[in-house]
């Protein structure tokens, strides 16, 4: 049978939908309902038989009462468009529908107070006597919070009512966790991240996570509320894994996402070197590695017992140069307060000094700017360390007036180091550094004398020759002061680098002194011309941008950097080299390059670039153990994702959990 499609169509039935909560009152009242029907609101639907239709074709009104109410009327709709038949008002009615929803809600809520009624209460809401009671809780969070359950559920520290409507209105168990529980990162989005990759998530997934999606409580005191199912990370993730075969493919540069913090090439020294090195010279990976504390990362054996037998006079042969003593014009010669100068400086009483000094007065009487005098520091200018430690747009002084700043400011320092010795300097150092290094750390060592010594030399027009001492120290090199390390980790060298590397951030504002401050950075970080030859080893890195501006944070990579490729990937040596041996357990994963590319990766302050002396690490080096297949099963884990992967970055507590019993004591 055939079912027209117009049976229940609006012109031709009044069926009434079981959606519907109202019917027509004129139904009750009799018996056949108006073709308009209620409003959802309840209220009448309409006091006239239709609503009429204005035929722009014929320009007049036309009736639109529907066939179930017999049709278009004879009498039409008037003049004004009224419809000429205008019933009462009707009372709308709920329906049946309606009203027995109402009854069955009504019962819900007498069968819930009947249930109350008859609970039985324990001393509190979690006590195990308590009717109302989810069952016990992990022994971790039972420690410290008993059986108080308001200290979660704030709903639960209340009376019946408050316990009821807690039914209907869910609690943010999200917050009541966060109380406690602390996170690096945005706390409520999936592991941390501030934003969620999207090819990583499903895409119904949403950044807003809550705790009891993985975390659920009261399942006991031995329950585990930390460990995670693979179908728990499935239920998010795209790639469903049924095993590690089903991992997605490594990176290609996998593992690294930067450089090393020491610029070591493997293929060069394994490859070269130490293949023509003596007897004593590493052979493999454990003469230098300390795999007795691999963890992340296995440590590097010290600088003397590993690289000192070959680099240990490359240290000793890059001396500091921290104040040169410029060359000068014979009025700024003159100018200065010879009397004074002759009682702090005994020396200058030689005759090279009266001569030079005669010839410099007899240039300046006649108007030439050097005559006869000869500066004995010819074409010497102020080295970059002392040129930013003045602030001179210039290292040179001889073409400059007497009355310029930076020839008065020189004179005057000069003049106080003579009669005070390092203090001045060491004052000037601390008001250039903006407290980054103390001054005394600087020049620590320095003696007052060496450094009269120096001044004096100058303002005589004279040079002092020493060798570096023994041991390294300060000492005197012609017409300038300097600094030679006394082997590895010195810490006056450290401590100058460290101000160099920072000193272009501390003059932003100014373009001449950014400007002399990277010149001075640049000459003592130089992998071939530096000061302690530091940089040819040690990475210098820039935290932002690639380090060519002056407003880049600048370090120096001091101690080995701890870089993972992602904070949530967990791997430890440690049990990979227990298990198969130090001698052949580097190899298996750590395969040489041809060539490395370390000195292309250094030859920027960019960290970013993942150059390394070894191949990546691919996945089918980790099946070689931890394969699908029964054969490679060689180790196996119930830990399934875990195994390598965190969820949360960095978890912590804000408070001190102590026992609950130790509380209340």
């Amino acid at each position: 049978m055939k079912l027209s499609s117009k049976r229940f169509s609006f012109e031709n039935s009044n069926y009434q939908r079981p959606n519907l909560q109202w019917r027509c009152g004129r139904a009750a009242a009799w018996g056949k309902p108006c073709t308009r029907g209620p409003k959802g609101d309840g209220s009448c639907g309409g006091v006239t038989a239709c609503k009429p239709f204005f035929d722009q074709k014929t320009s007049r009104w036309a009736c639109r009462r529907p066939l179930a109410a017999g049709g278009p009327c004879s009498d039409g709709p008037g003049p004004d468009g009224q419809c000429a038949h205008p019933q009462p008002p009707c009372v709308p009615r709920r329906t049946l529908r309606r009203i027995r929803s109402r009854l069955a809600l009504l019962a819900v809520f007498l069968v819930i107070a009947g249930i109350g009624a008859t609970l039985e209460y324990g001393a509190g809401s979690g006590d195990p006597g308590n009717s109302l009671s989810a069952g016990p809780l992990s022994s971790e969070h039972a420690r410290f919070i008993g059986n108080d359950c308001a200290a979660c559920h704030v709903s639960h520290d209340g009376d019946l009512e408050t316990l009821a409507s807690a039914v209907l209105v869910r609690s943010d168990m999200t917050s009541a966790c966060l109380d406690c529980h602390t996170f690096a990162g945005e706390e409520r989005s999936a592991h941390n991240f501030t934003e969620i990759a999207s090819n990583n998530l499903a895409p119904e997934q949403s950044t807003q996570t809550l705790c009891i999606t993985c975390h659920t409580e009261h399942n006991g005191s031995e329950a585990d509320l930390v460990t995670l199912s693979d179908a728990q990370c499935s239920s998010c993730h795209q790639i469903t894994m049924e095993n590690f075969a089903d991992h997605s493919a490594f990176d290609l540069q996998f593992p690294l996402w930067r450089r090393t913090s020491l610029r070591f090439d493997h293929v060069s020294h394994l490859g070269k070197y130490f293949s023509q090195a003596g007897a004593d010279d590493p052979t493999g990976c454990v003469d230098c590695h300390v795999v007795q504390r691999a963890d992340v990362a296995v440590p590097v054996r010290g600088f003397e017992e590993t690289c000192a037998s070959c680099h240990a006079g490359d240290i000793n042969d890059r001396a500091l140069t921290i104040l040169s003593l410029p060359e000068m014009s014979a009025e700024q010669f003159v100018a200065l307060d010879q009397e004074y100068l002759s009682e702090v400086c005994p020396s200058r009483g030689s005759r090279e000094f009266y001569l030079s000094l005669i010839q410099a007065r007899q240039a300046v009487a006649n108007g030439d700017p050097f005559g006869d005098f000869e500066s004995i520091a010819y074409g010497e200018g102020m080295d970059p360390v002392m040129q930013w430690s003045m602030a001179s747009d210039s290292a040179d002084i001889y073409d400059l007036p007497i009355d310029d700043v930076t020839v008065d400011d020189l004179s005057w320092l000069f003049l106080d180091m003579a009669d005070s010795g390092a203090s001045p300097l060491a004052d000037l150092l601390d008001d250039r550094s903006a407290g980054t290094v103390e001054g005394s750390v600087l020049l620590a060592g320095l003696s007052d004398a060496l450094v009269r010594q120096a001044v004096c030399a100058w303002a005589s027009n004279a040079e002092v020759r020493q060798d570096p001492p023994l041991g390294g120290g300060w000492y005197i090199n012609g017409l300038s002061l300097n600094y030679m390390p006394d082997g590895h980790a010195d810490p006056v060298m450290r401590s100058w680098l460290d101000l160099a590397v920072a000193a272009p951030t501390l003059a932003t504002e100014h373009d001449e002194e950014a400007a002399q401050a990277l010149i001075m950075r640049d000459t003592l970080i130089n992998p071939k011309r530096g000061a302690g030859a530091c940089a040819s080893c040690h990475g210098v890195s820039a935290e932002n941008g690639d380090g060519d501006g002056a407003d880049a944070l600048v370090a120096i990579d001091w101690r080995p950097v701890d870089s993972p490729w992602s904070p949530y990937l967990s791997y430890s040596h440690g049990p990979h080299l227990n298990l198969l041996g130090e001698g052949a357990a580097c190899v298996q994963c750590h395969r040489l390059k041809d060539e490395s590319g370390l000195a292309d990766a250094f030859e920027t302050l960019n960290p970013v670039q993942p150059a390394s002396s070894f191949m990546p690490i691919g996945k089918g080096q980790c099946m070689a153990c931890h394969g699908a297949e029964d054969d490679l099963q060689a180790v196996a884990s119930d830990r399934g994702c875990l195994l390598c992967h965190d969820y949360h970055l960095d978890s912590g507590f804000r408070h001190q959990m102590v026992d609950i019993q130790q509380a209340t004591e």
